[in-house]
C-alpha cells in the first residue's frame, strides 16, 4: 500500500497552483528551503525521490494532487496544454488511461494540443489563431480550452480546410 498521506505531503512541500511549483518545505542535504522539487525523468515529466516511503520515486503531478485533493488521482494525471512540467492547477486533471491517450500531443512545437491554440500566461487565457495566405488571422482570447478550440474549428470550417487539420497522424 501507499503510505504517503495529503498531511505528510504538506509537510514536506510548498505548492503554488498559480505558478504549479512544488517546493522544498524544509532544507535538506542537498536541497535548500523554497527550492523547487523534481527533475525530469526520461519521459519529460518532473520526477522526485523520497526516502522511508514504500516506493522511492514520486511524480512531482501526482504528488501535488495528494497535496490538492488528499488522495491519489484515480487514474492517470493530464496536462491538458501538453506541457508535462506545467503542474498548475489548471493544467491537472485526473483522466483514465483512454482519455489520456485521447488528449495526446500534437505536433512538436505546439504547446496546447490544438493547432491554431496556445496559452498566454500573462493573459491567463487561451488565444486562437488561424493563418491564411501567410497572414495570422486573430480569433480571440478565452478563458476555456474549448472554447479556445470550438473557434479555431469554426475558423477551419469557414475558412475550408480539412476536418482532420491538426489531428495526430
Amino acid at each position: 500500500g501507499n503510505d504517503l498521506t495529503q498531511e505528510r505531503v504538506k509537510h514536506l512541500f510548498g505548492y503554488d497552483p498559480e505558478t504549479g511549483i512544488l517546493s522544498q518545505n524544509h532544507a535538506t542535504r542537498y536541497k535548500a528551503t523554497g527550492s523547487p522539487v523534481g527533475s525530469l525523468n526520461t519521459s519529460g515529466h518532473l520526477q522526485t525521490h523520497l526516502k522511508g516511503m514504500s516506493q522511492s520515486h514520486y511524480l512531482v503531478h501526482r504528488l501535488i494532487w495528494l497535496w490538492l485533493y488528499g488522495e491519489f488521482p484515480q487514474g492517470e494525471v493530464d496536462h491538458i496544454n501538453h506541457n508535462k512540467t506545467d503542474n498548475r492547477q489548471v493544467n491537472l486533471r485526473d483522466v483514465s488511461y483512454i482519455e489520456n491517450r485521447r488528449n495526446l500531443s500534437k505536433p512538436a512545437n505546439n504547446t496546447s494540443g490544438a493547432i491554431g491554440v496556445h496559452w498566454r500566461a500573462e493573459r491567463n487565457k487561451w488565444l486562437a489563431y488561424i493563418y491564411i495566405n501567410k497572414k495570422r488571422i486573430y480569433l480571440g482570447l478565452y478563458e476555456d480550452f474549448d472554447a479556445a478550440v470550438a473557434a479555431r474549428k469554426a475558423a477551419d470550417i469557414k475558412y475550408g480546410f480539412h476536418p482532420n487539420h491538426g489531428e495526430a497522424a
